[in-house]
């Protein structure tokens, strides 16, 4: 499966916020704070929704 040039819509600003700088064409070990920024932002939405 190759990575597109646009990430997927989630509806969710913050998240879709995260997934747009996500840099997937690098390796994983070179933006742990990009992993970092993005797992909160689905943590934060997650808990947005069960309230």
């Amino acid at each position: 499966m190759e990575p597109t040039d646009v990430p997927p819509s989630t509806g969710h600003p913050q998240l879709d916020e995260a997934l747009a700088g996500l840099d997937l064409s690098r390796p994983v070990t070179e933006h742990p704070e990009q992993y970092a920024k993005l797992l909160d932002a689905l943590q934060r939405a997650l808990n947005e929704s069960r309230s």
